[in-house]
């Protein structure tokens, strides 16, 4: 998946990975705007979506490390381009 943003102050549209073909997902500003607010909040929600970004930036942080998915990935790009 990936997101474009279309304009700033309008929204971003998701799609596929190759960037084109049918939209799946239009998220309005507003959408954006409260779901900064929830996070921001201190409440149960935003406790929440921190705990889930913590959890998202190990998983990453371990793709990225040495062994990680993505380290051996860019390891094989980089021997398939020499």
């Amino acid at each position: 998946m990936s997101v474009g943003v279309t304009r700033p102050t309008e929204g971003v549209l998701t799609g596929d990975k190759a960037g084109c073909g049918e939209v799946k997902a239009e998220v309005r500003t507003e959408q954006v705007k409260r779901a900064l607010e929830k996070l921001m909040d201190g409440g149960a929600d935003g406790d929440g979506m921190r705990s889930k970004v913590r959890e998202f930036k190990a998983v990453a942080k371990a793709a990225l490390e040495k062994g990680g998915s993505s380290h051996m990935n860019l390891d094989k790009l980089i021997h398939f381009a020499v």
